[in-house]
């Protein structure tokens, strides 16, 4: 069924997008019960990014153990999630990566697995033959050799993740379930339409999120940070590319629905509402079982709150509201307006707000997160 499924090729970009806002996706955000979750399995990582919001450690960190992590798939059967994204970290990392995502594919649970972009051919083969897996995203920011290293490392990375994407087409996955996931830096941005003309043209994705940076964990570089103009010329072209109604979505890339929809757990346990809003921790699996916290803490994670400003009357709030991180690390406000997203007219200077995003300053995160901690408590009354 594995090889069935990954080697069949998904229609076009438009599967996606109607995936982010389907019904059974309004239901689970209107009801506050998610469906979805990012998955982290180990903190390890060999992307080496310089704006890694997870702070991976190069090739070191820890994990999940896999007793734990079968457990919370037994938790996640039975609570009504249906789809897992294996993250990280880098998933294919964990020693025992191919026994858990397999065990969750055996308990009917979808499958994303989004690695870092090292992908052998072993590996490759071994996701190939894993139960229930759709798709497997591999990070990757720009073709071009420069752009790249002003935001990694080691150079000889990016040829390793464009030898990824041909170990996994060898495998039998089909190039529109191979899924390049694109961190939008100022760097990225300088180079973004040779990338996405390589990524969709050449390598054949049949869909390329792409996410604005955030400045958290090793991503404390503001320079890194794109302009509005950078941002509105990458989502453009990549409408072009694969189709004007992702415009509908903004930065948000994903959704309001989706978004409400969804939760994180880490490979140290905590349950967030989204993989980098660390500050509005709901529980940790480690202190309380994972179907008590989904029981007890379902509003908070599928955020139980109206957004203010432009996104609540945007055009197209019935789909997009905005992205609470943007919000949250750029304006210290969970709830505001998206400031990265080039519909707001808000009239933000943006270059002006980074001279204090919020994780630059301690004062201004301890204050933010405090905040962020009294709402969490508020839904939870």
């Amino acid at each position: 069924m594995a090889e069935s499924l990954i080697s069949k090729p998904i229609p076009d970009s438009k599967y996606f997008f109607d995936r982010y806002i389907s019904p059974n996706k309004r239901y689970a955000a209107e009801a506050m019960r998610p469906r979805i979750v990012d998955f982290e399995l180990t903190s390890k990582c060999g992307g080496a990014c310089t704006y890694c919001y997870a702070s991976s450690p190069y090739f070191k960190g820890a994990d999940m153990p896999t007793e734990q992590a079968l457990a919370l798939v037994d938790d996640l059967a039975e609570t009504g999630v249906s789809q897992v994204q294996w993250c990280g970290g880098d998933p294919i990392l964990h020693p025992d990566w191919q026994q858990i995502i397999g065990y969750a594919g055996e308990k009917g649970l979808s499958n994303s697995v989004f690695v870092a972009g090292i992908v052998a051919k072993r590996v490759a083969q071994a996701l190939a033959e894993t139960p229930n897996i759709h798709l497997v995203g591999i990070n990757f920011d720009t073709v071009d050799a420069d752009d790249f290293m002003q935001t990694h490392t080691l150079e000889r990375v990016q040829g390793m993740k464009l030898k990824a994407f041909e170990n996994l087409r060898e495998a039998g996955f089909h190039p529109s379930r191979i899924m390049p996931c694109l961190t939008l830096t100022k760097p990225a941005a300088r180079s973004i339409e040779r990338t996405l003309d390589f990524l969709v043209d050449e390598m054949g994705a049949g869909y390329v999120p792409m996410f604005v940076y955030h400045p958290i964990g090793e991503g404390g570089a503001t320079e890194l940070t794109p302009s509005l103009d950078d941002i509105r010329r990458a989502y453009a072209y990549r409408a072009e590319k694969l189709g004007q109604h992702w415009l509908r979505v903004g930065p948000t890339e994903c959704g309001r629905f989706y978004c409400r929809s969804k939760f994180h757990v880490t490979w140290d346990g905590r349950v967030l509402p989204c993989a980098v809003l660390y500050d509005f921790e709901v529980g940790n699996v480690n202190q309380t079982p994972l179907k008590e916290i989904l029981a007890s803490r379902s509003k908070q994670l599928c955020y139980d709150f109206e957004v203010t400003g432009e996104c609540a009357t945007c055009d197209d709030a019935d789909v997009c509201w905005g992205c609470r991180a943007n919000a949250y690390f750029y304006k210290g406000d969970v709830s505001a307006s998206d400031p990265m997203c080039w519909r707001n007219a808000e009239d933000l200077d943006l270059h002006a707000m980074h001279d204090s995003p919020i994780c630059q300053s301690p004062q201004a995160r301890a204050a933010a997160a405090e905040e962020a901690a009294l709402l969490v408590e508020q839904q939870a009354e």
